[in-house]
C-alpha cells in the first residue's frame, strides 16, 4: 500500500483539490529538500532521491482527477485493478465493437457503425463523468460513515471510466 499522498503534501483528504495549494505544497516540499547543503550534486544522499521521487509521484498522483481517485480507493483498502471486467451496462457496446474492429478497414459499413458506435461510447463517458463529479461532491461533503458506501460506488464508476476511455482509444484508432 502506498503513502498517504494527501497527507504527504499537507492537503485535505478531498477529491476536490485546490491545484494552486497543491502546487504551492508541492514546491514548498521541493524546495526545502533542495535546501540541504551540498556541494557536489554527486553527494546527494540516497534516501533524499527517494524522498523528492515520492514528493512527485504524489504530486503527479494527486493532480490527476481518475488517479487521485484511484489513491483515495487505495489508501481505504480498495485497489481499483483488482477488477478487470467488463462493466456490465457497456457490454453490449464492448462486444460490437470487438466484432468491428476485427473487421477490415475499407469496409464503410463498419467504418459507419464504428462512427456511431463513437458517438454512444462518447455520451457513455461524459454521464460517467457527471456520475463521478456527483461522487466527489459527496466524499468531499459527507461524514465518515457514508465513505465506505461511496467508496463503492467510485470504484465501480472508476473502473467503467477507465474501460470506456480504452473502448473510445480503440474505436478512434479503428476509424483512423
Amino acid at each position: 500500500m502506498s503513502p498517504d499522498y494527501f497527507k504527504l503534501l499537507n492537503l485535505p483528504t478531498k477529491l476536490k483539490l485546490d491545484h494552486n495549494k497543491l502546487k504551492k505544497n508541492y514546491f514548498n516540499l521541493i524546495r526545502h529538500k533542495s535546501k540541504d547543503p551540498v556541494v557536489n550534486p554527486k553527494e546527494v544522499k540516497e534516501p533524499d532521491k527517494k524522498e523528492k521521487e515520492l514528493i512527485k509521484k504524489a504530486y503527479e498522483t494527486l493532480k490527476g482527477r481518475i488517479t487521485r481517485i484511484e489513491h483515495l480507493l487505495e489508501i481505504n483498502g480498495q485497489r481499483v485493478d483488482e477488477d478487470t471486467k467488463v462493466p456490465t451496462t457497456l457490454g453490449p457496446i464492448y462486444e460490437q465493437v470487438q466484432t468491428l474492429i476485427k473487421t477490415p478497414r475499407k469496409n464503410q459499413k463498419c467504418i459507419n457503425e464504428l462512427k456511431q458506435l463513437h458517438k454512444d461510447v462518447i455520451a457513455e463517458f461524459s454521464a460517467i463523468s457527471i456520475d463521478l463529479a456527483h461522487l466527489e461532491n459527496e466524499w468531499d461533503n459527507s461524514a465518515g460513515a457514508d465513505h465506505q458506501v461511496i467508496l463503492k460506488k467510485l470504484k465501480r464508476k472508476t473502473l467503467a471510466f477507465s474501460f470506456i476511455r480504452d473502448v473510445e482509444q480503440n474505436i478512434r484508432t479503428a476509424i483512423n
